[in-house]
């Protein structure tokens, strides 16, 4: 798993530096998307206790939700499995799982969140976002997204 991550990873990194102004070079990177839905799905399926996996992928959850428009289909891929992490949110134990490190992170997933259940009529998203926003207020001083 830690070397699938690191090939996502690097990934990333390297869509991320191809992004300069002068270079376009995004349709070598057309697959991405799919290659870290793909990804997501390996993690939610996998043997290993949600917190390995959830925390473990955390960047690239973070990463992949910026990367991907609302209406792309590699969206509605990924939906369930930022529900299926949102969903361990609650649960999950605080010292390990949320601090400053992660923050920005999670802002970041949960907006996406926000954004796409405004959008679309998925019930356990929408179940799912006030309980986790909950969980992560209480659990980072500071922590704020707007759940409509």
């Amino acid at each position: 798993m830690s070397q699938l991550h690191q090939l996502c990873r690097t990934l990333v990194v390297q869509h991320q530096q191809c992004l300069k102004p002068t270079d376009v070079r995004d349709v070598d990177f057309a697959l991405l998307p799919a290659v870290l839905t793909q990804f997501f799905t390996f993690c939610t399926l996998a043997k290993a206790p949600p917190s390995t996996s959830v925390w473990f992928s955390l960047d690239l959850l973070d990463s992949t939700t910026a990367l991907l428009p609302r209406d792309s289909p590699f969206a509605l891929a990924l939906l369930p499995h930022v529900v299926w992490y949102l969903q361990r949110i609650p649960a999950a134990p605080r010292d390990f799982q949320f601090s400053r490190q992660t923050f920005g992170r999670w802002t970041g997933v949960v907006s996406w969140a926000v954004a796409q259940a405004a959008t679309s009529r998925n019930l356990p998203l929408q179940l799912a976002l006030p309980d986790a926003v909950h969980a992560l207020t209480q659990a980072v001083r500071g922590f704020h997204v707007d759940v409509v």
